[in-house]
């Protein structure tokens, strides 16, 4: 509601009240569900293909994903990784869009997709957690771009864990320490690769990395990529779905990459 002055209509007073619609409230167009009908069928046969079991949840949701190592990131990251082989993966976690199993809601009503686990996943997952059509790119980058793209990725987190957003990193084949209580930009302590050695901050220290084309290009801030270095390899959703049927079965694990030693649990 607005309240203005009589006269000058100036605002005196401004109130708001979000009101949320509710699909109880909508009565459907059988018309229109008619014509959808066809194309869900198809749309089912394509997403309902299953392709692996969860042995648990992998988490997504209340900003986790963006404030500290999650499951789903890792095993995200780690798939880009292993597909081309490079030393490191990197994604923002603003591009994971859900768990896994995720809420894409199968037509073939067989598969296993409530609790207790393990689940069924199925080529909709994939496409429900990576929505947006990122290619992945490869390309060598110095340590001191890393060390930048790091500081940039815990920039944004308070001290109590609030302020997290899509920047935060989910990594793969390397670990880093930081101290989310001091100030930004100089809040990473140490970045080691999985095999234990050292990647100082420095222009001459070089590795092979896998991303989303999108932070390659300076998206959520990570503009020390900005050098039109890459090589555009296939989709991110693409990469991540075979990843899945390859492995079979997958089970949520965390294992220490990233650790903010003023906050070793949130």
């Amino acid at each position: 509601m607005l309240t203005v002055q009589q006269g000058s209509a100036r605002p005196v007073s401004v109130t708001h009240q979000f009101v949320q619609p509710l699909v109880s409230g909508v009565t459907k167009d059988q018309a229109i569900e008619d014509m959808l009908q066809p194309y869900r069928l198809e749309l089912a046969e394509a997403f309902d293909e299953k392709i692996g079991v969860a042995t648990d949840v992998f988490p997504r949701g209340s900003n986790v994903e963006r404030r500290q190592e999650v499951a789903i990131g890792n095993i995200i990251a780690d798939s880009l990784r292993l597909e081309y082989g490079t030393q490191i993966a990197f994604i923002n976690s603003g591009g994971v869009r859900d768990r896994l199993p995720s809420s894409y809601a199968p037509l073939d009503l067989t598969l296993d997709r409530s609790a207790p686990a393990p689940y069924d996943l199925v080529v909709g997952d994939v496409f429900a957690v990576l929505p947006f059509g990122n290619a992945v790119v490869t390309r060598d980058i110095s340590g001191a771009q890393l060390w930048a793209a790091l500081e940039n990725g815990v920039s944004a987190i308070n001290p109590d864990g609030t302020g997290a957003n899509g920047k935060f990193p989910q990594i793969s084949g390397f670990r880093f320490t930081y101290d989310g209580t001091r100030a930004p930009g100089a809040r990473v302590l140490s970045v080691t690769l999985d095999g234990g050695a050292a990647v100082p901050n420095s222009t001459s220290a070089i590795v092979t990395m896998a991303a989303p084309d999108f932070i390659n290009t300076g998206g959520d801030g990570y503009t020390m990529f900005l050098d039109g270095v890459a090589t555009t390899r296939a989709l991110m959703a693409d990469v991540f779905l075979e990843y899945l049927r390859e492995q079979g079965t997958v089970t949520p694990t965390t294992d220490g990459r990233i650790d903010n030693v003023a906050h070793p649990t949130w």
